[in-house]
């Protein structure tokens, strides 16, 4: 594998760190002109920052990892909506049951989704603001455009009059 797409290991730099620390405190134990004393300050300040640059090197990690946690997050709710969507593609009448989609907001299930193309068509502007927020949509419009890029959010592109 090219070395230039190997990502970094930053919990090994971490561990040379606090080996470089380790190293730099033993310094003090040779013996010097005027007792040591500048070199074991800037030993404490060499140790000072390698914990510091560990410290934010672990911050670092962790927002990394959110935003992959959230990246998979957002996959997993694409792959199901997209077969959701497909089912309800076939929708045509306003009883006709709806497959509900998942939320990109929480990962899950979006609560309280229209039963029905009936039901939506009857939703009131404030839960048409939530369902295209947690579908990450548009917002903006008309209720009627709201209700229009609902429903093609569903998959529902044909109804029968």
């Amino acid at each position: 594998m090219d070395s230039s797409l190997i990502p970094p290991d930053f919990d090994a730099i971490a561990d040379s760190y606090g080996v470089l620390a380790e190293q730099f405190q033993r310094v003090g134990n040779l013996p010097a002109i005027d007792s040591g004393q500048n070199v074991i300050e800037e030993v404490r300040r060499l140790g000072a920052q390698v914990q510091e640059g560990r410290r934010e090197q672990r911050e670092m990690l962790g927002r990394i990892e959110t935003a992959l946690q959230g990246l998979s997050r957002d996959s997993t709710v694409s792959n199901r909506n997209v077969v959701l969507r497909s089912e309800n593609s076939v929708v045509s009448h306003v009883d006709t049951p709806l497959r509900a989609l998942w939320s990109y907001e929480t990962g899950s299930m979006i609560r309280r989704f229209p039963r029905t193309v009936g039901v939506l068509r009857q939703l009131p502007e404030t839960a048409l603001d939530r369902l295209l927020g947690e579908l990450r949509c548009d917002i903006e419009g008309t209720v009627d455009e709201k209700r229009r890029r609902l429903m093609l959010a569903c998959g529902v592109v044909s109804q029968a009059v």
